[in-house]
């Protein structure tokens, strides 16, 4: 689990376009009767956009009630193929398959750090026959990431369970804020947020340098997913850097696949 960065609050409303996320509730989500006969791109746009592809991309016409997703001046939400993460649950071969759908001006993508991408997520599974069957689709799953371009994903396993992480940030006039977001898999729930923030290329003064982020340790126990969240603050005292914890947090997860706390420290 990599430690990360949070944004400052002017940049929150500068950049909030970029944090804009719905989650296991959006209008976009399918049921569980999609079974397809491979991964390949052709196979999951016909099936999840009902629209033939184009290599990784899939050019359709969004309904009135998909507003949020970018489209180009004719009307056309232009979607690609993002990744692929397969993994294992017990036996089980599963996958996370990620679309982005990016602003689209004048035949390329559009870029700036306010322009996040329409996220889509589809989970599945793959059944006996080496077919696979769509456990979750998200459709609208919110904008995330900056410069069009979506941000780095991986699944990971606390405990017993699995969950898509989700790394990105932004640097504005040398200060960097990022998030580090664990989704539950296969339900899409967002189960924990861990963030920070660094001013290290905003000042060349080393008494004026800090970081502060929230760093993540499995403490599962049996059954029980859990984890120990250090809140660190790291700053330059006499020439040396000094890292101290702030508060120590248990979560553990509960039914609703979100991490709870079970007590909380301050040090």
């Amino acid at each position: 689990m990599k430690p990360t960065h949070y944004l400052l609050c002017s940049l929150l409303i500068l950049f909030s376009g970029n944090m804009i996320q719905k989650g296991n509730n959006s209008a976009g989500s399918s049921s569980q009767s999609v079974r397809l006969a491979n991964l390949n791109p052709s196979t999951l746009f016909n099936a999840l956009f009902h629209k033939p592809s184009k290599g990784n991309w899939c050019t359709w016409k969004p309904l009135s009630s998909e507003s949020d997703f970018p489209r180009s001046k004719e009307g056309f939400c232009h979607t690609r193929l993002d990744t692929i993460i397969r993994y294992k649950k017990d036996s089980t071969a599963m996958a996370v398959i990620v679309f982005g759908t990016v602003d689209f001006k004048d035949g390329q993508i559009a870029s700036s750090p306010a322009l996040s991408p329409m996220m889509s997520i589809a989970v599945a599974k793959q059944t006996t026959d080496k077919s696979w069957k769509i456990e979750n689709f998200q459709k609208d799953f919110g904008c995330h990431g900056s410069w069009g371009v979506l941000p780095e994903m991986k699944v990971t396993k606390i405990g017993l369970s699995h969950f898509l992480e989700e790394d990105w940030g932004i640097t504005n006039k040398g200060y960097t804020e990022s998030w580090d977001i664990l989704w539950h898999l296969p339900s899409l729930v967002e189960s924990i947020k861990l963030t920070g923030s660094d001013n290290s290329g905003a000042t060349d003064e080393e008494s004026k340098l800090y970081e502060r982020q929230d760093s993540l340790v499995d403490i599962s126990e049996g059954t029980h997913t859990k984890v120990l969240v250090l809140k660190l603050e790291s700053s330059v005292v006499n020439g040396k850097p000094q890292t101290r914890k702030t508060a120590r947090t248990e979560y553990q997860l509960n039914e609703s696949k979100v991490f709870e706390p079970i007590n909380k420290q301050k040090r």
